[in-house]
């Protein structure tokens, strides 16, 4: 992120070490501004909490 300091994050919601939720907050701190699109093919529960 910091190399190519992008406008746009496609953030999944689940992810092996650390979850997209508890990503976010880091993500905005690095780079604030940046618009985050939450997304989750895994489970329609995901894809709820993505809404």
């Amino acid at each position: 992120m910091a190399r190519s300091a992008p406008d746009v994050i496609l953030l999944d919601i689940e992810m092996p070490v650390m979850d997209g939720l508890e990503a976010l907050p880091l993500l905005l701190r690095a780079r604030p501004g940046v618009r985050v699109l939450m997304v989750s093919t895994s489970t329609k529960r995901n894809a709820e909490i993505s809404f």
